[in-house]
């Protein structure tokens, strides 16, 4: 019984198909004629490396390669008749059952690679007599039993069996048994060869003239498989050279050990519906390949991806390999000078953390199309080439950052392509100064940050009219803020920080409409120009540590502020009420200035809990991208915002924080020490219910410390070192079940220190400098009054309200039943008239 396969063959008209091949080990068809008019050249995979082979092929090389497709069921034991046959690989598909024992009659095999399939059973001992066998493997399967040491099978290495369970190995001096066999070689078809050539590639001979006429049966001309290889169980989906493809990269990960390998890869015949991979839909190719994270929580896999496989796909146009730990034996590591024949058509191209090292080829600039590059987070290193920033016609965002790139920025060039609006150079090595004359008509997100860049920042001369975000922090910049910066309208992004600035802030007519302002570690001075932040469009502002004077009262007009740090200043005179208006304040950061008077009782009203309506991470959108982008699942990663590094730093805990970008949403708190704040601690502060850091350390605040403090449910830090606080250490306190970080330390506190609750957790030095603050001893427990009591003496109800409640109701009930009974009773009356 004969089972016909259907060939179909894809092109751009539909599907075409080729009946007539029979079952694999049994197939017969109709001999034909082949003219050859030039010599061939032919390539065989085998022994894992590739050969070519001329016009004498035949004589050379006979096998079959069918590896990454999706053929299942039986090993068809036939295949053992194949005695000239010297190369078999069947791996990467879905075979089952047992290996044939038959396969020792291929007296002339070199290499037979059956992994990764689901072969069970044992390893037939049979296998041993193969004396030209150089090259098995059987490694991820379900074999079982021990594995051959006697004849070719005591040369393989243990990775050939790797990756079953089952499989053991014999101990030195052991020989795994016959029985481990899979029994006796069948005698059907043993005889059969010349009349029935099963599926090989027969060694033939020809007469070479200039015109070359070799008569050959085409049952024999099988050839190599793996020129049949991608034509086998196709249908009217993708090309058949892309399923190939598809197929060949989930054997690459098979081999890398991925635990992420695509499950619906090869379990339909149309590959359009699998994951990770979309077509177009009318012509039915692969356009967006989705490959990224392949590698995620494994810290040691290496996947070795031949990225020549990707010409298959002509039409290609978003591909994302990021997140990965990319090695491509093709390239060696690094981009192919050749990128452009590999990825003609795309627009997207998302190489970013993965370990690709070398240097950024040229003909990138020849994809015409391509619109969006990132090559971020990698070890490239060299210049980017000048024609990615002046030439490229439709290229919108190119992102570097974080490589080892160096060299004059932008290539020394100054005038940009119209097309570029979004470029990332930051965290390089880039040295020199930032051109005086730059101009790029779409410019809207510049980012320079973490580089070398020295030299005065001129801004007079900048031709940026569509500049939104700009980040030049941690270089080594000099000079000035111009004026110039007045005319940036469309501004909502400006990080200066950590640079060698000077001077005033420009004085502007108007208020800058920016949405996040950062000037922090510089040396700028002078008063806040009143009108250049008059506005309620400003969410962050950080110019901690620089030398501006004057007061506060600017601060009052930022009603839509979320994180105000002013820290390291010389700012003076008092907190105005009016701070209490700014009702989306989360981070306050006051300290190290010359602030004086008492704290504003009000702040205690501000909610420090609600998130700002104006989304933080949505405010750089990337409006070019929605039409281009609307169609695209690209995997953890969202092509619809830019990538800002945005950080800030706050102080909690004795130590400085840098958040991300979900700042926000994890700190809130106060931090006014090292300032001459004096008066009470407002007792109104114990509101503050949802905030996390509360730091009033190295004032003159007097008085007790406000007992409302326990109501500081989400307080994970509190300093009251370093004033003049008196009184006991509230008993409240103990109550803060998330409190991390406390000190009292050098105040004027009496009594005993609470040594239950988080308060026992703490060491003594957080209470050192309190003269008449003493600690219990042991078995004694700090009572609510300040003094000690025994520790079986003082139980819960010190630390529940109620029971003083119940114990007050109680004494006045049984007064009011005693004066009752004396009045009301004949008894009682004569008692009190005897009195």
């Amino acid at each position: 019984m004969t089972h016909q396969i259907l060939v179909l063959i894809q092109d751009e008209l539909g599907c075409l198909g080729l009946a007539g091949a029979k079952h694999i080990g049994r197939l017969f068809l109709a001999e034909a004629y082949i003219i050859v008019h030039d010599p061939i050249d032919f390539t065989f995979a085998t022994k894992g490396g590739q050969y070519t082979y001329a016009y004498n092929f035949f004589d050379l090389m006979s096998g079959i390669d069918l590896p990454g497709n999706m053929l299942s069921g039986e090993i068809p034991w036939e295949l053992g008749n194949l005695s000239h046959i010297k190369s078999l690989n069947l791996s990467s598909n879905f075979f089952t059952g047992q290996i044939p024992a038959s396969f020792a009659n291929m007296s002339e095999i070199e290499s037979l690679d059956l992994s990764h399939n689901e072969l069970s059973g044992l390893i037939p001992w049979q296998l041993t007599k193969l004396s030209s066998l150089a090259v098995f493997s059987v490694a991820y399967n379900n074999l079982s039993g021990c594995i051959p040491n006697s004849g070719q099978f005591g040369t393989f290495g243990m990775d050939s069996y790797q990756g079953n369970s089952n499989l053991r190995s014999m101990s030195k001096g052991n020989i795994c048994s016959p029985d481990s066999g899979a029994g006796d070689l069948p005698s059907e078809g043993r005889d059969s060869m010349a009349d029935d050539p099963v599926f090989y590639a027969l060694a033939a001979k020809a007469d070479h003239s200039s015109e070359m006429s070799w008569r050959l049966p085409w049952r024999s001309l099988v050839m190599i498989l793996s020129v049949l290889q991608p034509m086998i169980y196709m249908s009217c989906g993708c090309l058949v050279e892309e399923r190939a493809a598809l197929m060949d990269i989930r054997a690459s990960l098979i081999q890398a050990n991925s635990t992420l390998v695509p499950r619906t890869w090869g379990q339909s015949e149309e590959c359009c519906s699998w994951e990770r991979v979309r077509c177009d839909s009318s012509k039915r190719r692969v356009y967006q390949l989705n490959l990224s994270s392949m590698s995620i929580a494994d810290d040691f896999f290496s996947w070795e991806l031949n990225i020549t496989v990707f010409s298959a796909f002509r039409d290609l146009q978003f591909l994302d390999l990021s997140q990965n730990k990319l090695i491509s034996p093709s390239f060696d590591g690094q981009l192919p000078d050749n990128i452009n024949s590999i990825f003609p058509n795309l627009l997207v191209l998302d190489f970013s953390n993965n370990e690709i090292y070398g240097h950024i080829p040229i003909e990138l600039c020849q994809i015409r199309q391509l619109r969006y590059l990132d090559l971020s987070n990698n070890s490239i290193s060299g210049e980017v080439p000048a024609c990615l920033f002046t030439d490229h016609a439709v290229l919108e965002s190119l992102k570097v950052s974080k490589n080892k790139l160096g060299g004059l920025i932008f290539g020394g060039m100054d005038n940009m392509s119209d097309s570029l609006s979004y470029l990332y150079l930051d965290s390089n090595k880039y040295e020199g100064s930032i051109p005086q004359n730059l101009s790029a008509k779409n410019l809207f997100v510049m980012d320079l940050h973490d580089n070398k860049l020295s030299g005065k920042l001129d801004i007079s001369f900048w031709d940026l009219p569509m500049l939104v975000g700009l980040n030049l922090a941690d270089n080594t910049l000099t000079g000035e803020i111009q004026p110039y910066l007045c005319n940036w309208t469309s501004i909502s992004l400006l990080d200066l920080s950590n640079n060698n600035l000077t001077g005033s802030l420009p004085n502007c007519s108007m208020a800058l409409q920016v949405n996040f302002l950062n000037l922090s570690n510089n040396s700028l001075s002078g008063d806040i120009p009143y009108a250049l932040f008059n506005t309620s469009e400003l969410i962050v502002m950080d110019i901690r540590h620089n030398r501006f004077t004057g007061n506060l009262n600017w601060v009052q007009n930022n009603l839509g502020i979320d994180i105000l740090s002013l820290g390291g200043n010389d700012f003076e005179g008092e907190i105005s009420p009016d701070i209490c208006n700014l009702q989306y304040l989360r981070i306050i950061d006051f300290s190290h200035n010359k602030l004086s008077g008492s704290v504003p009782a009000c702040i205690g009203n501000i909610l420090f809990g609600d998130v700002h309506d104006h989304d933080i991470l949505q405010i750089f959108y990337v409006e070019p991208f929605i039409e281009l982008l609307a169609d695209i699942e690209m995997h953890d990663s969202d092509l619809s915002t830019t990538y800002y590094d945005l950080g800030f730093a706050f102080s909690t805990k004795w130590y400085q924080y840098a958040y991300g970008f979900n700042f926000v949403t994890m700190m809130s708190g106060i931090d006014l020490s090292a300032n001459m704040l004096d008066g009470e601690i407002p007792w109104q502060l114990g509101n503050l219910s949802h905030i996390k850091s509360l730091n009033l350390s190295y004032n003159f605040f007097t008085g007790q410390i406000p007992a409302t403090f326990a109501n500081m449910k989400e307080i994970e830090s509190l300093d009251l070192s370093h004033n003049n606080l008196s009184g006991p250490i509230p008993w409240q306190l103990t109550q803060l079940s998330t409190l991390g970080a406390f000190s009292v330390a050098y105040n004027n506190l009496s009594g005993c220190i609470p040594n239950y609750g988080q308060l026992a957790s703490f060491s003594m030095e957080r209470y050192v400098g309190n003269n008449n603050l003493y600690n219990t001893s042991q078995g004694s427990r700090c009572s609510p009054s300040g003094h000690v009591s025994k520790e079986e003496d003082v139980e819960e109800r010190y630390d529940d309200p109620v029971l003083y409640i119940v114990s007050a109701a109680s004494f006045v009930l049984a007064f009011c039943a005693t004066v009752a009974f004396s009045f009301c009773h004949s008894y009682g009356r004569s008692v009190i008239l005897k009195m």
